[in-house]
């Protein structure tokens, strides 16, 4: 045994006694007798352990250790307040615990040797020193008069480097052996605790930023010696985005974390607050170079790496997840990268530019750059539908058309050929809605086939659901009984069904056994590139005259064009090679005004001349790609989610990019504004397509064609974005097919899993960088089956987006739903019978989006303390009750803007409860009759106070009410009402809203023979649907409904006629009748022949 060693611990140990006894012995220095009492503790245990001749038992020493630390526990436990002290008796505590392992440990066959023994107790020591100076820099802080000041932070910065190092490998409670580097790690760490303990009691006032700043420089030293050390750089796969877009989302990360003082991460607070003001002087000075030049790419993608990074590290914090040592260790790794990078950047910097600012710099590489910069430019013709803006294809037209109309009367295919992009969807587009086409044909379908078409009850599914509402019972039928039931609806009528983009003759064969030959003249239309269908028409590539015709249209529209872009933009529609899809990808480009950026883009595109059309194509969308601003770069690659040839819902597809972060916020406008603003700049690009608008002309559904869909799986798999995988074989999605058993641990950060999705589920794989996973099925309909999906919580803790919807997880989210605490955007579907209400500690979730839920389902009071909800839809049933707290008030959903679908009951309460959602602007509800027995009235709801609301939707389930006062908001822009049954005298009151656009009755809104409007009334009115009412006759004024610009009338058979003064309405644009009465459809002819006669060229009529 090293004497030697121990005297000199025995001195230091009489030395600090003699000196506390030297003191005022008032009791006011626990902290010190506890840790002298340790110290005292650890020597005894040193001799002891190594003594050959023991002069007591092993028993009786080991009592005698313990009973003294029951003595402290006692005695000074409850004078101990800070952290550090706390920390420090609880290591006291376990002591004698392990200091007894240790003992058995050398006395058992696996003997521990001496030095180890001693090892160990100098880490215990150097633990205490730790603790003590930890202590003893609380202290400081507490005496800094001031809230903030430098010297305050350099303590703290201090004290949070201590705090580190007590928790570094280094003194890890298990660790038992220790290298010649780790002893010399100890040895700094002891020397640095003993200078601050300097530091606080005997350092000179005007000498301690000096010391603070020495004693800073020690930590970094040990921080680099332990990275260097323990550290492993996990393997990861983060996006490589170009822009600086994820260091600005991690800049306002950081920012909410100083704001929100999170305790996860209260041990890494000056780390954080050091990174972020490093990014944000990056940014500030190198910024805009960094996001221009070509020469700074390797550079950027290094910062965006590491502020992935960052946000990684900080979210494992944040949940809880992994070592704290480990994470605190790749902050501080990270924090040197990017210092280093900044230190790169500011020396190439004034090599480049002697005597040049850096400011000075930025606004040179501003007007160098300026000029190369193409922004996407919103058309005001970019949501023209297809129909408006075809060029070159009349004859086609008129050929397809007289094909399905006056060919024979047995069940006939026509199709349209063609290579990809050259219009054919476009065609048949037109053709389908035709209005010879619609008044010909009893039932019309329009399906989407693609090529990764591989199941015959998909397509069955995905023609039947457009034909009949769907039930359980539907979806559980075998296919035997869906083709009978295809064949019993369509059975005696007339029909088209149009298969889009079929690229294998089985998925006609799959459909044809369904379809019955009535002899009435059933058509089948099909869109292929290949010629092994009946009666193929080929599509011709346009001549240069025509494709400069539509370049126009494109971009100007049908008006007038300034002569002087006729030589570029001929020059521009002839390298397009007649294909309508790459003029169609280039107009996105082209400002109306700019004559410099035609000649530009002439001039990129003169270099493709020997290219095929194809390829044109994919050269006119990397154009259009690169001059992408970078924020639409990501919601553009976003589409890699969408399947071929189908439909994608905006709604969602905005809060998804909302979720992902892509969408920056700005105070003076909301999220969903701003991503509404960036779907239009993508749609005036041309590279996404209208599929479907709602009533107001906003875009309710979007595609983007398969030669599109395909260069954006091209760019996402090459920047990372998002990994593919798909369970079918014919998967075209990626390269190499997903194999689940080599799967079980995803370095991806978004994974979208399509088709088949239980390999996936089966294989329970994780994926600890994953922070968006996605599924799509075929039809987006759930199956009949369970699957267990509660493995994702656990595996996947890091999730941002997790969308379930058309996943049937049935009850199996019952556990470790409330892991994923990232959670922004959670969409689940299934046979559900409840939500957890382990889902509503979910604080920063933002959309929730529930389908399938079997029986009415109450909503855990938990919900209203989920102050980010921002969305959130129901299906089927759901009730919100009120919890009051002990004043009686209660809390609010302060940031919800849209409701579905809720089921309020008439009364006091539900009035009560929808002022809890003050700045909601989308509701759409039930509404229920008072339970029975009950002494209330029903009544419609106030909404009144809901003074943000635009879009209001409900529904009334219960006796007619008798009597209708409507408390509407002034704010409100489109009214939906259904089943109230109220007497048409009531509805004056809705018509005096100021700002109402788009009403529509529905189901028995109102009854009664008589509608008599008045002059004043429905002044905004834009869009006017009356569905299944009993109305006979309809009575206005001349001068009705001044802005109305489209009138829907759909199963009113009761009704004579249609006001003669909608003749007289100048922005009347489209008259729908469906299932009304003969004398209806006379009335909206002679209001459309009226119309025309006073030039409204523009006015439609559709009698389906």
């Amino acid at each position: 045994m090293d004497f030697r060693g121990l005297s000199s611990d025995v001195r230091k140990v009489l030395k600090e006694g003699s000196f506390l006894g030297s003191k005022n012995n008032s009791g006011a220095y626990p902290y010190d007798l506890a840790i002298l009492f340790a110290r005292i503790w650890f020597l005894k245990a040193e001799i002891f352990v190594h003594s050959k001749t023991l002069t007591t038992s092993v028993e009786d020493f080991f009592e005698s250790l313990h009973e003294g630390s029951r003595f402290l526990l006692k005695s000074f436990g409850g004078q101990l307040k800070e952290k550090a002290e706390i920390q420090t008796l609880k290591l006291i505590e376990g002591m004698p615990g392990q200091v007894e392992s240790l003992y058995k440990s050398s006395q058992s066959e696996a003997l521990v040797e001496n030095h180890q023994i001693r090892d160990l107790l100098y880490r215990f020591l150097v633990q205490l020193k730790l603790f003590k100076a930890d202590a003893l820099l609380s202290g400081e802080i507490l005496n800094q008069k001031e809230e903030v000041s430098p010297l305050k932070k350099q303590i703290g910065t201090l004290q949070e480097g201590l705090a580190y190092l007590i928790k570094s490998d280094v003194n890890h409670p298990r660790k038992k052996e220790y290298s010649e580097d780790e002893k010399l790690i100890l040895a700094d760490i002891e020397r640095l605790a003993a200078g601050v303990s300097f530091l606080c009691d005997s350092c000179p006032a005007d000498s301690m930023e000096l010391q603070l700043s020495n004693l800073q420089g020690k930590v970094q030293g040990l921080k680099l010696k332990l990275t260097d050390l323990y550290f492993q750089n996990p393997s990861s796969n983060f996006p490589k985005m170009p822009g600086l877009a994820p260091i600005k989302s991690l800049l306002q990360k950081l920012q909410q974390l100083r704001k929100l003082a999170h305790e996860s991460v209260e041990c890494a607070t000056y780390q954080i607050e050091a990174i972020h003001g490093e990014l944000e002087l990056i940014i500030c000075n190198y910024g805009h170079s960094l996001e221009n030049e070509k020469s700074a790419d390797d550079i950027r993608a290094r910062l965006v790496n590491a502020a992935y990074e960052v946000q990684h590290v900080i979210d494992l914090m944040v949940s809880g997840s992994g070592g704290e040592s480990q994470q605190l260790l790749w902050l501080f790794h990270l924090s040197e990268e990017i210092i280093h990078v900044k230190n790169q950047l500011r020396d190439c910097f004034k090599n480049r530019n002697k005597g040049l600012h850096p400011s000075e710099l930025i606004t040179h590489a501003e007007d160098k750059t300026a000029s190369h910069g193409l922004k996407p430019i919103v058309s005001k013709h970019a949501t023209h539908s297809a129909e408006k803006i075809m060029v070159g294809f009349d004859s086609d037209k008129a050929f397809i058309l007289n094909e399905l109309i006056h060919g024979g009367s047995h069940l006939d295919v026509v199709s349209i050929v063609g290579m990809g992009g050259i219009g054919k969807t476009t065609l048949a587009k037109n053709v389908f809605e035709s209005l010879k086409i619609v008044h010909h044909f009893h039932t019309r379908v329009w399906c989407c086939v693609s090529q990764t078409y591989v199941k015959k009850r998909d397509l069955l599914l995905g023609v039947l659901r457009q034909l009949l509402e769907f039930t359980d019972n539907t979806l559980e039928m075998e296919d035997q009984f869906i083709e009978e039931l295809l064949h019993k609806f369509l059975k005696g009528k007339r029909y088209l069904i149009v298969m889009d983009d079929v690229w294998h003759h089985s998925a006609w064969a799959d459909l044809r056994n369904s379809l019955p030959d009535d002899l009435c003249g059933s058509r089948i239309l099909i869109t292929s590139r290949f010629l092994e269908f009946p009666k193929p028409h080929h599509l011709h590539l346009l001549s240069d005259d025509e494709s400069w015709e539509l370049l126009k249209k494109k971009v100007f529209g049908y008006r007038w064009w300034p002569e002087e872009f006729l030589k570029f933009g001929q020059q521009i529609a002839k390298t397009c090679k007649g294909l309508p899809l790459a003029i169609n990808t280039v107009s996105g480009l082209l400002g109306a005004t700019d004559e410099d950026k035609w000649q530009e883009i002439a001039e990129r595109l003169s270099i493709t001349k020997a290219m095929s059309a194809t390829e044109h194509v994919m050269t006119a969308l990397e154009l259009s790609y690169q001059h992408l601003p970078d924020n639409l770069k990501e919601c553009f690659l976003y589409f890699v989610v969408c399947a071929e040839d189908e439909d994608f819902s905006v709604r969602k597809l905005l809060w998804l990019w909302i979720a992902e972060g892509f969408i920056t916020d700005e105070k003076s406008r909301t999220l969903e504004d701003l991503a509404k603003e960036c779907f239009m700049q993508l749609i005036g690009t041309n590279l996404i397509m209208v599929a479907k608008k709602k009533s107001n002309g906003e875009v309710k559904r979007c595609r983007v064609h398969d030669l599109v869909l395909d260069f954006c799986k091209r760019k996402a798999k090459e920047a990372n974005f998002m990994q593919l995988i798909s369970g079918e074989p014919s998967s075209v999605l990626h390269d190499e097919h997903y194999n689940p058993s080599a799967s079980s641990n995803s370095e991806q950060y978004r994974l979208s899993i399509s088709g088949d999705p239980e390999g996936f589920i089966v294989s329970k794989p994780s994926g600890p960088f994953v922070r968006s996973l996605l599924f799509f099925t075929a039809n987006q309909m759930y199956p009949g089956c369970h699957s267990d999906v509660s493995f994702i919580f656990s595996n996947f803790k890091l999730l941002k987006v997790l969308d379930l919807e058309f996943i049937n997880a049935g009850n199996t989210l019952e556990v470790g739903l409330d892991l994923p605490v990232h959670l922004r955007y959670f969409a689940v579907g299934g046979d559900m019978d409840s939500i957890p209400s382990s889902l509503f500690k979910l604080q920063n979730l933002e959309t929730l989006v529930v389908t399938g839920l079997m029986n009415k389902f109450v909503l855990p009071d938990t919900i209203w303390s989920m102050a980010k909800l921002r969305h959130l839809r129901i299906t089927n049933h759901c009730i919100f009750t009120l919890q009051y707290n002990k004043n009686r008030s209660y809390s609010k959903l302060d940031s919800l803007v849209s409701l579905t679908m809720p089921s309020f009951i008439c009364g006091e309460e539900t009035n009560n409860i929808v002022t809890r959602f003050p700045h909601i602007r989308k509701l759409k509800c039930k509404v229920l009759e008072p339970l029975v027995g009950s002494m209330l009235v029903p009544q419609f709801p106030a909404l009144g106070s809901l003074h943000q609301l635009e879009t209001l939707v409900i529904t009334y389930y219960g006796r007619p009410l008798k009597t209708c006062e409507f408390n509407l908001p002034s704010s409100l822009k489109k009214l939906t009402l259904s089943n109230f049954r109220l007497q048409w005298i009531h509805i004056s009151d809705i018509g005096r809203l100021p700002k109402l656009e788009i009403l529509k009755l529905i189901s028995g809104a109102f009854v009664g023979s008589r509608w008599n409007m008045e002059e004043g009334e429905f002044l905004n009115l834009k869009y006017l649907k009356l569905d299944s009412l009993d109305i006979v006759q309809w009575d206005a004024p001349r001068d009705i409904l001044p802005c109305l610009e489209q009138l829907v009338l759909r199963n009113c058979k009761q009704l004579g006629e249609v006001p003669v003064g909608f003749a007289d309405i100048s922005t009347l644009q489209k008259i729908e009748v469906h299932q009304c009465g003969v004398s209806v459809e006379e009335s909206v002819r002679r209001i459309v022949e009226q119309q025309l006669e006073f030039g409204n060229e523009d006015i439609i009529s559709v009698f389906p």
